[in-house]
């Protein structure tokens, strides 16, 4: 008797130790298709968004494809603003905010929705406004995934 109670709590505590043995969607599945990104901004980002996504969700180990799990992203607002300036009151940084909304659908059905905003910054100096746009799509597409997925 003693044997098989010692048996139980060591099983007990190894199967309940808090390891991450896997990722999932929070539908279940381990693939998701991204069907629509629509862009209310006069910036053409889609596709950066697209791949940015696929980058984001292929190195959590989901796989994009056909599914009965699909994405819908909303880009929102993209804003500019200075965010420090010189003696001479001029910019010397800005930052660029980009604002979504998502929806995850599996068979018809909304499993999660949510609004995210991140922003990547730049120097006018720099030229470097595209790179401040695709650090806050990297930084959104990551949110998304990490609110999307299930460890187990």
């Amino acid at each position: 008797m003693y044997k098989k109670l010692l048996l139980f709590i060591i099983l007990s505590i190894l199967l309940n130790c808090g390891y991450h043995f896997g990722i999932v969607l929070l539908t279940g599945d381990s693939k998701i298709s991204i069907d629509s990104i629509s862009n209310k901004t006069f910036y053409p980002i889609e596709n950066s968004f697209r791949t940015e996504l696929e980058q984001a969700f292929y190195s959590n180990g989901l796989t994009i494809g056909k599914s009965s799990t699909s994405l819908n992203i909303n880009i929102l607002t993209i804003s500019k603003k200075a965010t420090s300036f010189s003696s001479t009151n001029s910019p010397e940084e800005y930052k660029m905010t980009v604002s979504i909304e998502y929806k995850i659908i599996k068979k018809d059905k909304e499993i999660k929705k949510g609004k995210i905003n991140d922003y990547g910054l730049y120097r006018p100096d720099s030229q470097e406004e595209n790179k401040a746009l695709t650090d806050a799509i990297k930084k959104i597409s990551q949110k998304i995934v990490e609110n999307s997925i299930d460890k187990w």
